[in-house]
């Protein structure tokens, strides 16, 4: 149990470890920042009422917070440019381009001096055409 004048303070220590992992770990790091500036706090609380290592939950703390808005950044980001790009997020993944289907013999251009076609080609004929 944790009395006032105690010296343990494993809020602090929990803070640090989640603050770091918010920082470094892409996905993981999501959830581990809003945990890491709990425990950040309850741990400097501890530390002003008299228990050890209060620069280590201000250091969790402040990497959880550096944690939260980097990659909060980063998904706002990706949010931006799948919504910028005419891609569609549904429940499998992302799809991107048109649903329909080419015509046999159609060639399908993909910038602007090439085209692939969608049939393959005999082997002496090059599988992309510049004009």
């Amino acid at each position: 149990m944790y009395t006032a004048g105690g010296h343990d303070n494993g809020h602090a220590v929990a803070a640090f470890v989640l603050g770091a992992t918010s920082i470094l770990v892409p996905l993981l790091g999501l959830l581990a920042a809003p945990f890491g500036i709990i425990f950040g706090i309850k741990g400097r609380r501890r530390a002003r009422k008299g228990a050890r290592h209060g620069g280590v939950a201000t250091a969790g703390l402040t990497l959880a917070v550096i944690g939260l808005v980097l990659w909060g950044l980063v998904a706002l980001g990706g949010i931006t440019v799948v919504s910028q790009s005419g891609c569609s997020v549904d429940g499998v993944g992302i799809a991107c381009g048109a649903d329909e289907q080419v015509p046999p013999g159609v060639d399908v251009p993909v910038g602007p001096d090439q085209t692939v076609p969608d049939q393959p080609r005999a082997n002496d004929e090059p599988a992309i055409e510049q004009r």
